[in-house]
Protein backbone atom coordinates (compact mmCIF):
# COMPACT_ATOMS: atom_id res chain seq x y z
CA UNK A 1 0.00 0.00 0.00
CA UNK A 2 1.22 3.49 -0.76
CA UNK A 3 -0.02 6.90 -1.83
CA UNK A 4 -0.17 9.14 -4.88
CA UNK A 5 -1.13 12.65 -5.75
CA UNK A 6 -1.64 14.16 -9.18
CA UNK A 7 -3.01 17.12 -11.03
CA UNK A 8 -4.82 17.01 -14.37
CA UNK A 9 -4.47 20.09 -16.55
CA UNK A 10 -5.50 21.02 -20.06
CA UNK A 11 -2.10 20.08 -21.52
CA UNK A 12 -0.71 17.51 -19.07
CA UNK A 13 -1.12 15.25 -16.06
CA UNK A 14 1.54 15.50 -13.36
CA UNK A 15 1.89 12.54 -10.95
CA UNK A 16 3.90 12.40 -7.71
CA UNK A 17 4.87 9.12 -6.02
CA UNK A 18 7.44 7.92 -3.53
CA UNK A 19 10.04 5.25 -4.30
CA UNK A 20 10.14 3.05 -1.18
CA UNK A 21 9.47 -0.65 -1.62
CA UNK A 22 8.64 -2.53 1.56
CA UNK A 23 7.37 -5.88 2.88
CA UNK A 24 3.68 -6.75 2.96
CA UNK A 25 3.62 -7.32 6.70
CA UNK A 26 1.81 -5.84 9.70
CA UNK A 27 5.00 -3.91 10.45
CA UNK A 28 6.41 -2.95 7.03
CA UNK A 29 10.15 -3.29 6.53
CA UNK A 30 12.06 -1.50 3.75
CA UNK A 31 13.32 -3.60 0.83
CA UNK A 32 14.81 -0.88 -1.37
CA UNK A 33 13.82 1.80 -3.85
CA UNK A 34 11.59 1.20 -6.86
CA UNK A 35 9.54 3.12 -9.39
CA UNK A 36 5.78 2.97 -8.91
CA UNK A 37 4.98 4.74 -12.17
CA UNK A 38 5.47 3.02 -15.54
CA UNK A 39 5.78 5.35 -18.57
CA UNK A 40 4.33 4.51 -21.99
CA UNK A 41 5.61 7.29 -24.26
CA UNK A 42 4.07 5.76 -27.39
CA UNK A 43 0.66 5.81 -25.71
CA UNK A 44 1.14 9.26 -24.18
CA UNK A 45 0.25 7.61 -20.89
CA UNK A 46 1.57 6.34 -17.56
CA UNK A 47 0.42 3.41 -15.43
CA UNK A 48 0.78 3.66 -11.67
CA UNK A 49 -0.74 2.11 -8.59
CA UNK A 50 -0.55 0.96 -5.01
CA UNK A 51 -0.55 -2.47 -3.47
CA UNK A 52 1.48 -5.32 -4.94
CA UNK A 53 4.10 -3.83 -7.23
CA UNK A 54 4.67 -7.20 -8.91
CA UNK A 55 1.16 -6.87 -10.32
CA UNK A 56 1.89 -3.35 -11.61
CA UNK A 57 5.11 -4.20 -13.42
CA UNK A 58 3.98 -7.58 -14.77
CA UNK A 59 0.79 -6.05 -16.13
CA UNK A 60 2.83 -3.21 -17.62
CA UNK A 61 5.07 -5.70 -19.41
CA UNK A 62 2.06 -7.44 -20.93
CA UNK A 63 0.58 -4.11 -21.99
CA UNK A 64 3.86 -3.00 -23.57
CA UNK A 65 3.88 -6.12 -25.75
CA UNK A 66 0.39 -5.55 -27.09
CA UNK A 67 0.88 -4.13 -30.60
CA UNK A 68 -2.88 -3.66 -30.91
CA UNK A 69 -2.84 -1.17 -28.04
CA UNK A 70 -2.15 2.17 -29.69
CA UNK A 71 -3.67 4.79 -27.38
CA UNK A 72 -5.15 5.37 -23.94
CA UNK A 73 -8.60 4.18 -24.95
CA UNK A 74 -7.40 0.80 -26.23
CA UNK A 75 -5.12 0.45 -23.21
CA UNK A 76 -8.11 0.89 -20.89
CA UNK A 77 -9.94 -1.84 -22.83
CA UNK A 78 -6.99 -4.23 -22.59
CA UNK A 79 -5.99 -3.69 -18.97
CA UNK A 80 -8.86 -5.45 -17.15
CA UNK A 81 -8.11 -8.85 -18.68
CA UNK A 82 -4.37 -8.33 -18.23
CA UNK A 83 -4.74 -7.33 -14.58
CA UNK A 84 -7.09 -10.21 -13.82
CA UNK A 85 -4.69 -12.77 -15.28
CA UNK A 86 -1.64 -11.29 -13.56
CA UNK A 87 -3.43 -11.06 -10.20
CA UNK A 88 -4.70 -14.65 -10.46
CA UNK A 89 -1.16 -15.83 -11.20
CA UNK A 90 0.30 -13.86 -8.28
CA UNK A 91 -2.35 -15.15 -5.88
CA UNK A 92 -1.78 -18.77 -6.97
CA UNK A 93 1.99 -18.43 -6.54
CA UNK A 94 1.57 -17.06 -3.02
CA UNK A 95 -1.30 -19.32 -1.85
CA UNK A 96 -3.77 -16.46 -1.50
CA UNK A 97 -7.19 -18.14 -1.68
CA UNK A 98 -9.46 -15.12 -1.21
CA UNK A 99 -7.62 -12.66 -3.43
CA UNK A 100 -10.79 -11.33 -5.07
CA UNK A 101 -11.85 -10.02 -1.65
CA UNK A 102 -8.54 -8.23 -1.08
CA UNK A 103 -7.33 -4.91 -2.36
CA UNK A 104 -4.22 -6.54 -3.82
CA UNK A 105 -3.79 -3.79 -6.36
CA UNK A 106 -5.33 -0.46 -7.29
CA UNK A 107 -4.08 0.98 -10.54
CA UNK A 108 -4.48 4.18 -12.55
CA UNK A 109 -3.81 4.93 -16.18
CA UNK A 110 -3.32 8.61 -16.98
CA UNK A 111 -3.02 9.95 -20.50
CA UNK A 112 -4.50 11.89 -23.37
CA UNK A 113 -7.66 10.43 -24.86
CA UNK A 114 -8.20 11.29 -28.53
CA UNK A 115 -11.84 10.22 -28.33
CA UNK A 116 -12.53 12.44 -25.31
CA UNK A 117 -10.16 15.17 -26.46
CA UNK A 118 -8.73 15.70 -23.01
CA UNK A 119 -6.46 14.16 -20.41
CA UNK A 120 -8.10 11.42 -18.39
CA UNK A 121 -7.33 9.08 -15.50
CA UNK A 122 -8.91 5.60 -15.45
CA UNK A 123 -8.97 3.56 -12.23
CA UNK A 124 -8.82 -0.23 -11.81
CA UNK A 125 -9.15 -2.12 -8.50
CA UNK A 126 -8.91 -5.83 -7.74
CA UNK A 127 -11.97 -5.65 -5.49
CA UNK A 128 -14.07 -4.46 -8.47
CA UNK A 129 -12.65 -7.15 -10.78
CA UNK A 130 -10.63 -4.39 -12.49
CA UNK A 131 -13.64 -2.90 -14.26
CA UNK A 132 -12.41 0.55 -15.38
CA UNK A 133 -13.79 3.70 -13.84
CA UNK A 134 -13.13 6.86 -15.81
CA UNK A 135 -12.23 9.75 -13.55
CA UNK A 136 -14.00 13.00 -14.28
CA UNK A 137 -11.09 15.18 -13.30
CA UNK A 138 -11.71 18.83 -12.72
CA UNK A 139 -8.98 20.61 -14.60
CA UNK A 140 -6.51 22.28 -12.30
CA UNK A 141 -7.54 20.37 -9.17
CA UNK A 142 -5.27 18.22 -7.05
CA UNK A 143 -6.28 14.65 -6.30
CA UNK A 144 -4.86 12.42 -3.60
CA UNK A 145 -5.04 8.68 -2.87
CA UNK A 146 -5.89 8.03 -0.11
CA UNK A 147 -7.82 11.12 0.92
CA UNK A 148 -5.65 13.36 3.08
CA UNK A 149 -7.29 14.36 6.37
CA UNK A 150 -7.92 18.07 6.76
CA UNK A 151 -5.45 18.42 9.63
CA UNK A 152 -2.59 17.27 7.38
CA UNK A 153 -3.30 19.46 4.33
CA UNK A 154 -0.16 21.60 3.63
CA UNK A 155 -1.88 24.95 3.20
CA UNK A 156 1.48 26.73 3.17
CA UNK A 157 2.00 25.34 -0.34
CA UNK A 158 -1.00 27.21 -1.74
CA UNK A 159 -0.08 29.40 -4.70
CA UNK A 160 3.28 27.73 -5.24
CA UNK A 161 4.27 25.81 -8.41
CA UNK A 162 2.43 22.55 -9.04
CA UNK A 163 5.55 20.49 -8.45
CA UNK A 164 6.02 22.11 -5.03
CA UNK A 165 2.41 21.43 -4.11
CA UNK A 166 2.67 17.77 -5.08
CA UNK A 167 5.83 17.25 -3.01
CA UNK A 168 4.13 18.97 -0.07
CA UNK A 169 1.18 16.59 -0.29
CA UNK A 170 3.46 13.53 -0.48
CA UNK A 171 5.32 14.80 2.58
CA UNK A 172 2.02 15.29 4.39
CA UNK A 173 0.95 11.77 3.41
CA UNK A 174 4.19 10.44 4.86
CA UNK A 175 3.43 12.17 8.17
CA UNK A 176 -0.16 10.89 8.17
CA UNK A 177 0.91 7.27 7.65
CA UNK A 178 3.61 7.56 10.30
CA UNK A 179 1.19 9.05 12.84
CA UNK A 180 -1.61 6.56 12.18
CA UNK A 181 -0.22 3.05 11.56
CA UNK A 182 -3.52 1.68 12.88
CA UNK A 183 -5.31 2.94 9.76
CA UNK A 184 -3.11 1.11 7.28
CA UNK A 185 0.37 -0.46 7.68
CA UNK A 186 2.08 1.62 5.00
CA UNK A 187 5.14 3.84 4.79
CA UNK A 188 6.32 6.53 2.41
CA UNK A 189 10.01 7.10 1.85
CA UNK A 190 13.01 7.23 -0.42
CA UNK A 191 12.44 10.02 -2.89
CA UNK A 192 9.56 11.74 -4.65
CA UNK A 193 9.36 10.90 -8.34
CA UNK A 194 7.49 13.35 -10.54
CA UNK A 195 6.07 12.01 -13.80
CA UNK A 196 4.64 14.34 -16.43
CA UNK A 197 2.37 13.04 -19.18
CA UNK A 198 1.84 15.30 -22.21
CA UNK A 199 0.64 14.82 -25.77
CA UNK A 200 4.32 14.51 -26.77
CA UNK A 201 5.20 11.70 -24.37
CA UNK A 202 6.20 11.01 -20.76
CA UNK A 203 9.07 12.35 -18.64
CA UNK A 204 10.12 11.42 -15.09
CA UNK A 205 12.53 12.95 -12.64
CA UNK A 206 13.39 12.94 -8.93
CA UNK A 207 12.38 16.18 -7.26
CA UNK A 208 12.76 15.48 -3.54
CA UNK A 209 14.70 13.18 -1.20
CA UNK A 210 13.40 12.45 2.29
CA UNK A 211 15.75 13.22 5.18
CA UNK A 212 16.11 9.57 6.26
CA UNK A 213 17.05 8.32 2.78
CA UNK A 214 20.48 6.96 3.79
CA UNK A 215 19.19 5.30 6.95
CA UNK A 216 16.39 3.70 4.93
CA UNK A 217 18.86 2.50 2.29
CA UNK A 218 21.04 0.83 4.94
CA UNK A 219 18.01 -0.76 6.62
CA UNK A 220 16.70 -2.01 3.26
CA UNK A 221 20.04 -3.65 2.46
CA UNK A 222 19.91 -5.51 5.77
CA UNK A 223 16.31 -6.67 5.23
CA UNK A 224 17.01 -7.78 1.66
CA UNK A 225 20.04 -9.71 2.91
CA UNK A 226 17.93 -11.52 5.51
CA UNK A 227 15.38 -12.48 2.86
CA UNK A 228 18.13 -13.74 0.51
CA UNK A 229 19.71 -15.85 3.28
CA UNK A 230 16.34 -17.27 4.33
CA UNK A 231 16.60 -15.68 7.79
CA UNK A 232 13.37 -13.74 7.20
CA UNK A 233 10.34 -15.67 6.01
CA UNK A 234 7.56 -13.42 4.74
CA UNK A 235 4.21 -15.18 4.45
CA UNK A 236 2.27 -12.89 2.11
CA UNK A 237 -0.99 -14.82 2.40
CA UNK A 238 -0.91 -14.77 6.21
CA UNK A 239 -0.19 -11.06 6.41
CA UNK A 240 -3.01 -10.00 4.11
CA UNK A 241 -6.51 -9.42 5.43
CA UNK A 242 -9.85 -8.34 4.12
CA UNK A 243 -10.33 -4.59 4.39
CA UNK A 244 -13.63 -4.99 6.24
CA UNK A 245 -11.86 -7.05 8.92
CA UNK A 246 -9.15 -4.46 9.51
CA UNK A 247 -10.82 -1.09 9.00
CA UNK A 248 -14.10 0.68 9.60
CA UNK A 249 -16.40 1.51 6.71
CA UNK A 250 -15.38 5.23 6.62
CA UNK A 251 -11.71 4.23 6.58
CA UNK A 252 -12.31 1.81 3.71
CA UNK A 253 -14.05 4.52 1.70
CA UNK A 254 -11.19 6.93 2.36
CA UNK A 255 -8.60 4.42 1.21
CA UNK A 256 -10.42 3.16 -1.86
CA UNK A 257 -11.76 6.34 -3.40
CA UNK A 258 -9.47 8.78 -5.17
CA UNK A 259 -11.55 11.72 -3.97
CA UNK A 260 -10.65 15.18 -5.10
CA UNK A 261 -9.37 17.24 -2.20
CA UNK A 262 -12.38 19.02 -0.67
CA UNK A 263 -12.80 22.65 -1.63
CA UNK A 264 -11.32 23.93 1.62
CA UNK A 265 -8.25 21.75 1.04
CA UNK A 266 -7.46 22.69 -2.56
CA UNK A 267 -4.12 24.30 -3.14
CA UNK A 268 -4.38 26.81 -5.94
Amino acid sequence: MTAFTWRAEANRVVIASDTLGYTITSSPMPLGFISKVVPFPHLRAALYGRGVMAVLWTAAAHLALRADVTDVDSAVEALPDILRAVTDEYAAANDIDNHRELLLFEGYLAGYSDSRRRFVVARFTSTDDYEPLWGENEMGSLRAVPTLPDAYVPREAAGKPVETQLVAIMTAMRSFFADHPEVVPAVIGGEVQLTEVTRQGVTSRIVHRFSDFEQTRIAATAVAGRVARGDLDIDIAADMARLDEALSEPEIRALQRPNDLPAQQRLR
